[in-house]
């Protein structure tokens, strides 16, 4: 592929979702050093009036200060696993189906950036059911989501750019650096879908299409 090509065209990319226990504990572990991801389920106001609401929980300090930092991040075994603080499943922010239409080649550029799809800053912990909802306000995750997968590929276009643009020129370049770009853009991708479902009012992931207008923002 040309003197253009990158040390040994290393396959360096994990771009497939792997083990759930492994990846369930890299977003464990991210959200907990990340203040501002943290604080998404921390937020202590948030917290006292939801549950101070809800109408299942019947405890004797409903709505308290006390009650709310039980569902805090990092109480007892909260998001350790998918059971606590609610019934929960770890949603990967960009999706394995962001690389469909990607050539081969593309893609055995793509293999070559120091990426991981796993990572935990490209997982969100999301509420299984309406009840658990209810508490943090993040939207329902339960399976499948073709909506959110499509408009997210919509997205996939800058980086598709940048891997068309290292193919035509034989391959990764050392002075312009491409893995660099595209691994940032990656990074800013999985930021934006973060701060998408941390914000949304929408109750569902499979509500969020482009006619909902989250996704023009």
């Amino acid at each position: 592929m040309s003197d253009h090509m990158l040390a040994n065209g290393k396959k360096l990319a994990d771009l497939w979702y792997g083990n759930r226990k492994k990846y369930r504990a890299n977003a464990y572990q991210e959200i907990s050093n990340n203040k501002d991801r943290k604080d998404r389920y921390d937020d202590l106001e948030r917290l006292k009036r939801t549950l101070g609401n809800h109408p299942d929980l019947n405890v004797d300090d409903k709505g308290s200060e006390n009650h709310a930092k039980r569902y805090f991040f990092n109480h007892e075994r909260n998001f350790d696993s998918g059971y606590a603080p609610w019934t929960n499943q770890a949603h990967h922010l960009l999706p394995q189906e962001f690389w469909n239409g990607l050539t081969s080649a593309q893609m055995d550029l793509l293999k070559q950036i120091e990426y991981s799809i796993n990572n935990g800053l490209n997982i969100i912990y999301l509420p299984a059911g309406f009840k658990a909802h209810l508490i943090h306000e993040l939207p329902i995750h339960r399976g499948a989501h073709d909506k959110y997968s499509d408009e997210v590929i919509t997205d996939a276009t800058s980086v598709s750019n940048k891997l068309k643009k290292a193919e035509k020129d034989g391959g990764f370049c050392e002075k312009t650096n491409p893995p660099k770009a595209i691994l940032e853009r990656l990074q800013e991708l999985q930021d934006k879908y973060w701060n998408i479902l941390a914000t949304t009012k929408i109750k569902k992931v499979t509500d969020l299409f482009k006619g909902s207008k989250v996704f023009s923002k």
